[in-house]
């Protein structure tokens, strides 16, 4: 949590180990994956509605896959655009703090998630909603700090990424949700 506060506590972490290779990381990684696409569940029954016929794990297995393939492809291209542009540091500390900003993520609607699940109310969903929105704008804002104090990365292809494989995907699902 104080590496998501502060920037010079994820280099504290990253001195203790690599933390791609933790064994924390993967159940992290997997409380993140498993409570979005639960909680995008929650937000599709309250808000938009399951069509009959269509089984609830299927919803949730469905919203999963999209966010895995997402974080997939988002993961591969930055990890091509260090190659390319030939700032791999700089990007593996941008991967590393998505990394951290997920498990946050995912610590943060755990509880949450499970208060809807007991307790039906859309006031717990909104507010999660925006706690995760909050989150997400935090990391795009520590993503461009993080591409600014690179010297050898040119401003253009910052904003191109940023617009690209942060903004667009976002404003494509307020789309897709604002149509429901």
């Amino acid at each position: 949590f104080q590496a998501v506060a502060q920037a010079h506590y994820i280099n504290q972490l990253e001195r203790e180990g690599n933390l791609f290779k933790e064994r924390i990381s993967i159940g992290l990684g997997f409380i993140f994956y498993s409570m979005s696409a639960t909680f995008g569940f929650l937000m599709v029954r309250a808000f938009a509605g399951i069509p009959d016929g269509i089984h609830n794990f299927t919803v949730a297995a469905i919203i999963m896959g999209g966010l895995l393939s997402y974080q997939l492809v988002k993961s591969s291209l930055i990890y091509l655009s260090g190659i390319i542009f030939d700032t791999r540091e700089a990007t593996r500390l941008y991967q590393l703090n998505i990394m951290i900003f997920n498990n946050v993520i995912g610590i943060t609607l755990f509880p949450m998630a499970v208060i809807c699940f007991y307790w039906d109310n859309d006031f717990v969903l909104i507010t999660g909603l925006i706690i995760v929105a909050l989150l997400l704008i935090y990391r795009l804002y520590r993503g461009i700090l993080t591409g600014l104090s690179n010297k050898n990365y040119n401003l253009f292809y910052l904003f191109l990424y940023l617009c690209t494989l942060e903004i667009l995907p976002l404003l494509l699902l307020f789309k897709v949700v604002s149509k429901m």
